[in-house]
């Protein structure tokens, strides 16, 4: 693909400070094998996981220059990333579907930010802040048998950062093109049997700016606020206590969408939480732990609906349940009794014309009131975890959890649904000589509302020399319908109207989308033939990946009011290979690859299965630790077939840090130009300049 002018020149500036290079530095101590513990919750070599994984620390985050969290995952080999709109993303490993990240388990410090009731994870509204992130580790793969039924395609596990490796205090502000405008407090002491740490921070921005005439404005502005604290208790050393608590509140600007709104329908997301988790080592072999939490989130989203009169009566309402055909003929102005219906769709049409005639008929005005889609979610969590060393060969961990849910809406529930869940898992690793190592695990889900599963997994790795491993992997994974799919009774009163409608200032919009319920499970089967090699002699390590997965029982629709239908029916197999290579030829030099290949194999009507998964993808990352405490680095994106688009961006920051008696100070600006013409998922996601350029300081104590 030839570069655009504005292209050649943006690269040509990030290179023209290349660093002459020197002769390569063998035998880098610091290159070492990461230590994992998402995948298996067992402390594992990344040679030994059975899994592929991606370990994403805090120093790669800040050399990124990425702003927001979900675009970090655009160097993960085979992960999909997408803005809806300005506030809102879609994360999802091998893409399939966009319309909600609804395959993928998301923990952060342990607990689960997946929403059952939506099926969703709001990645705007995490209550985590970029700069208290210590690592993320990605399974890229079913990790049901870990963490259950929505770790269907996947598991990003974000770790923060404990109290005592944070900054004493540090103050940060970032600023720049599209308003721009972030701001964050940290604090954090402790002495030696307490530590904690608070954050304070706002951020702002303005979303895209047009639609895809570009004349448009869109309406997608973001402004989130969060207080964040942790508190880490160590009585002795057999007993760890962590103790989190946040806040967190969001307010977006929204476009009308639908012609009866008349005031803009702004979204305003609350979310707290409270988490506890209690650790006892009763002996260097043996841990014992327990982690509860409870989240609540809450969604105000209200707006003015002028309607036709005729539009809120009961009986059309509930002609539209029994005969939607009939209603349509009604609203052109035709009367299609007789034509087919039952007699109850006769008698309610009948019943529907009446009301309509003596609201006024043809000559009614539209009558004016508030709808709204609030909706609130909470959770309730325990989970106990025995964890054992039974000799250098075998060690396993073990437990069970409970957890209750409740989705709450007027709108889309008609009331309120709650949905419990138990679960109970185990994972064996057992050593055999000093190449083999065996990994199998499970876990058993019992779900209210849902079928029962059993999502196993097993594993061999072979270490042919030291560093060296080849691994094959058998796994599957479910996803069990939310709230919303399996218990909708969705619809819109609109109360408070101007003018009453059959003498009551409140009633309900016709149109009404009722789950049928009983949906099976989502079911995907996992073959994987993965290779690791770390060769810190040459400053080299690498991860190869292929695969075959087959998915079935998808749930596939679109889901809207005026049609929905959830069903199984979908299925689709995927083929493919994926990569991560690390390259540093130097101690101050790091050079990273990823490329993805996925080939989806499916039938036409399942093509919503297809429109979030890219067929090839890549990313490369290069990092210059330079003389005097500067540091620059350059990154590029690419995905094709991104619901019919291609993303291609290219990246480049330069920061210094100048030493202060008692801290430092940091400066780091941002550069971030686009190389397509695309709108960002959709074709009303632009940005007016293709270049957008951010500048950040933070003080360091």
């Amino acid at each position: 693909m030839p570069l655009s002018r504005p292209a050649y020149l943006f690269l040509l500036s990030s290179f023209a400070g290349l660093p002459a290079w020197g002769a390569p530095v063998t035998g880098l101590d610091e290159i070492v094998i990461p230590e994992i513990i998402t995948a298996t919750r067992l402390r594992q070599s990344q040679a030994d996981t059975p899994a592929s994984m991606t370990v994403i620390d805090r120093n790669f985050i800040a050399s990124s220059g990425i702003r927001n969290l979900p675009e970090i995952f655009r160097f993960v080999p085979g992960m999909s990333v997408a803005s809806r709109d300005g506030y809102n993303y879609v994360v999802s490993y091998h893409g399939t579907n966009f319309v909600d990240s609804r395959r993928m388990q998301v923990l952060l410090d342990g607990r689960s930010v997946y929403s059952t009731g939506l099926a969703n994870v709001s990645w705007t509204d995490l209550p985590v802040s970029l700069e208290d992130i210590e690592r993320i580790e990605i399974t890229r793969g079913p990790d049901a048998s870990t963490y259950g039924a929505n770790a269907f395609l996947g598991a990003i596990n974000i770790i923060t950062r404990h109290p005592q490796d944070s900054e004493h205090l540090a103050l940060s502000t970032r600023q720049g093109d599209g308003g721009i405008e972030d701001y964050q407090l940290r604090y954090s002491d402790g002495h030696e049997s307490a530590q904690w740490r608070a954050t304070l921070s706002q951020r702002h921005d303005n979303g895209f700016d047009t639609q895809a005439d570009g004349v448009t404005d869109r309406r997608d502005s973001n402004d989130q606020w969060l207080a964040d604290g942790r508190l880490t208790l160590t009585p002795d050393n057999s007993w760890l206590i962590d103790l989190q608590a946040g806040y967190k509140n969001g307010t977006h600007t929204e476009d009308a969408f639908d012609g009866s709104i008349r005031t803009y329908p702004n979204p305003e997301n609350t979310l707290q939480y409270v988490s506890a988790i209690v650790e006892k080592t009763l002996n260097p072999q043996h841990t014992l732990k327990m982690h509860t939490y409870y989240r609540k989130e809450t969604i105000e989203q209200d707006w003015v609906s002028c309607l036709p009169p005729i539009t809120l009566s009961a009986n059309l309402g509930a002609l539209y349940l029994s005969n939607p055909g009939y209603v349509a003929e009604l609203l052109d102005g035709n009367n299609p009794m007789g034509t087919g219906g039952t007699a109850r769709d006769d008698a309610l049409a009948l019943a529907s014309l009446t009301d309509y005639f003596s609201m006024g008929g043809p000559a009614a005005a539209d009558v004016c009131g508030y709808a709204n889609q609030d909706t609130t979610q909470t959770r309730q969590h325990i989970e106990f975890q025995d964890t054992w060393v039974a000799s250098e060969q075998f060690r396993m961990v073990a437990g069970a959890s409970f957890r209750q849910d409740e989705q709450t809406s007027e709108t889309y529930l008609n009331g309120s649904v709650d949905e419990d869940s138990v679960q109970v898992f185990a994972h064996g690793e057992y050593r055999l000589g000093s190449r083999w190592v065996f990994n199998l695990g499970g876990l058993y889900e019992d779900e209210e509302t849902a079928d029962n599963t059993f999502s196993p997994r097993a594993a061999i790795n072979f270490n042919i020399t030291p560093g060296q491993t080849l691994r094959a992997v058998y796994s599957e994974a479910y996803r069990t319908p939310d709230i919303f799919e399996n218990s909708a009774d969705w619809s819109y009163v609109v109360r408070s109207l101007d003018t009453p409608v059959l003498g009551k200032y409140a009633a309900r919009y016709f149109p009404t989308a009722q789950a049928k319920g009983h949906l099976d499970n989502e079911h995907i089967v996992s073959h994987e033939i993965g290779y690791f090699g770390n060769f810190p002699d040459s400053g080299v390590q690498i991860d190869i990946k292929l695969f075959h997965d087959k998915l079935d029982h998808l749930i596939s629709q679109g889901m809207s009011i005026t049609n929905f239908n959830p069903n199984n029916y979908a299925h689709l197999t995927q083929d493919g290979a994926e990569t991560e290579i690390h390259y540093w030829p130097t101690r101050d030099i790091h050079l990273r690859l990823t490329y993805a290949y996925i080939d989806v194999d499916t039938e036409i009507w399942f093509w919503r299965e297809t429109l979030f998964t890219p067929e090839n993808a890549a990313s490369l990352f290069a990092q210059f630790r330079l003389p005097q405490q500067w540091d620059w680095s350059v990154s590029y994106y690419y995905a094709d077939n991104i619901n019919f688009k291609h993303f291609s961006r290219a990246d480049t920051r330069l920061a210094k840090v100048w030493p202060l008696r008692k801290g430092a100070l940091e400066i780091a600006g941002i550069i971030q130009h686009r190389l397509d013409n695309n709108g960002d998922l959709f074709s009303d996601n632009l940005y007016e300049n293709d270049t957008r350029a951010f500048i950040q300081a933070e003080l360091r104590f």
